[in-house]
């Protein structure tokens, strides 16, 4: 038979540790945690603002006294300086001719009377004006208007030749047949514009115009004044040339003719105005 066991005998001294084992590999770092909530803004009162230091208020100090103004006399006013006497300069040159302006008509003559051939054959001047001499330049011209009135009742075949004339020049010329169809007792309007002027020299002229006379078929009155009707007028242009000095003083002259000498046949000139054209 066992015996008890004996009495646990006292534990030894401890050994030495062991050496340590290699580190284990790191776990996997957990899921960050939630933010917590932001605290409450504090709210303390603010401080009273410090109260405004006094003004300053010294005495402003008294003003000086004026110093007492100078009275010394004004000194006499120096005599005036010589007046220089150098030479005046030269004038300075003229400048540019400015360039010459439009040429205007001026009115050279006037004629207001009643004038021309009646109970006659002959060749008679119902408007002459003497143009002075060199009026006319190289390119000046005169321009002629010559109103009036022309009749025949006597016969349809009667003419009245018209001549236009500078110097001794007869510029233009032409025998008007009034009424080439019948004959009346009433009176036709005549008009004249005739141009004349020098052709680049003072011995070359060149005419040119327009003449119109009465009707040609039945000349009447006008339907509502005056005298003459639109529609049926004797009018043509007209040209000429000259070759006369008008250096000196030349006459410038319209004349009729009348076929017959006959009271009933007549020209008239009533008005004729001539201007200077440059």
């Amino acid at each position: 038979v066992t015996g008890s066991v004996g009495a646990t005998g006292a534990t030894g001294a401890t050994g030495n540790n062991g050496t340590n084992g290699a580190t284990g590999a790191t776990g996997a770092t957990g899921v960050t945690g939630a933010t917590g909530a932001t605290g409450a803004t504090g709210v303390g009162a603010t401080g009273a603002t410090g109260a405004t230091g006094a003004t300053g208020v010294g005495a402003t100090g008294a003003t000086g006294a004026t110093g007492a103004t100078g009275v010394g006399a004004t000194g006499a006013t120096g005599a005036t300086g010589a007046t220089g006497v150098g030479a005046t300069g030269a004038t300075g040159a003229s400048g540019a001719t400015g360039a010459t302006g439009a040429g205007g008509a001026a009115l050279l003559d006037t004629s207001y009377g009643a004038t021309g051939p009646a109970s006659t054959t002959a060749e008679i001047t119902v408007y002459t004006v003497s143009i002075p001499a060199g009026k006319l330049g190289t390119t000046n011209c005169v321009r002629l208007h010559l109103g009036g009135t022309a009749l025949n009742n006597s016969n349809s075949a009667d003419t009245l030749t018209v001549r236009v004339k500078y110097g001794a020049t007869t510029l233009w010329g032409d025998a008007v047949a009034l009424n080439a169809k019948t004959i009346s007792a009433t009176s036709g309007a005549v008009w004249m514009n005739l141009d004349l002027c020098n052709a680049g020299a003072t011995n070359s002229q060149k005419m040119m115009g327009v003449v119109f006379v009465g009707e040609k078929d039945s000349i009447t009155a006008a339907s509502v004044a005056g005298t003459g009707a639109i529609g049926a007028a004797l009018s043509g242009a007209v040209y000429g040339t000259s070759s006369i000095d008008s250096t000196a003083a030349q006459t410038f002259a319209v004349t009729v003719q009348p076929s017959r000498s006959a009271a009933t046949l007549t020209f008239t000139k009533q008005i004729a105005t001539l201007q200077f054209i440059q």
